[in-house]
């Protein structure tokens, strides 16, 4: 004679009548991340902020069916993401620039604090890529941070820049160039970043 079925304990027939609830709270959760999510970018936003500058209104440039650049605020968040990582302080972002070469990303600029060596540097540039060259492996996602440049002054007035040498360092005879000199292909605008800090008072 067959078995009869096991009826479901009391336990996970409560479960089953929670179900409906806990999805629910779930999807209040994910939404509530979403928005504070959104408020944070917004907290470090200059009042005045420019974000997406040179970026292509029309899409047309873009191949059908294929990827589109990530948005400049998404880009913004995650150049916060990366300078929070680096311990910077008080952090304001004031200008995005977007360059399809050498890479495909946005050039992040922003003001803050951080001490590197001893220096104090006020003003920051973060490089995200956009998504565009994802094809190319995990390096070229969206998001990821491919050079990172901060200026300051010492206590004489003079410019330090970070990494070394900065870009205004010249090369000797026999010299081979410096690997903190290759991140300086990417100082584009550099009257305009080393000026972000008049243009953009807090």
């Amino acid at each position: 004679m067959p078995e009869a079925p096991e009826r479901p304990s009391l336990k996970s027939r409560a479960w089953v009548r929670l179900l409906p609830f806990l999805l629910g709270l779930g999807v209040v959760l994910i939404d509530r991340a979403g928005a504070n999510g959104q408020d944070s970018i917004e907290s470090y936003l200059h009042k005045h902020a420019k974000l997406g500058i040179g970026l292509i209104a029309d899409s047309a440039i873009f191949k059908p069916g294929g990827p589109f650049p990530i948005d400049p605020r998404e880009a913004a968040r995650f150049a916060v993401a990366h300078l929070r990582k680096r311990g910077v302080k008080d952090i304001v972002i004031c200008e995005s620039h977007w360059i399809a070469a050498a890479t495909s990303g946005y050039l992040v600029d922003g003001l803050g604090r951080l001490t590197i060596g001893g220096r104090v540097f006020t003003t920051f540039r973060v490089g995200v890529r956009d998504g565009l060259e994802a094809r190319h492996g995990a390096d070229y996602d969206a998001g990821r941070e491919f050079v990172f440049i901060a200026h300051g002054c010492d206590s004489s007035g003079h410019a330090v820049w970070h990494p070394e040498p900065g870009p205004d360092f010249v090369l000797g005879p026999d010299q081979t160039v410096p690997e903190g000199l290759l991140s300086f292909e990417f100082l584009l605008h550099r009257p305009e970043f080393e000026s972000l800090s008049v243009r953009y008072g807090r």
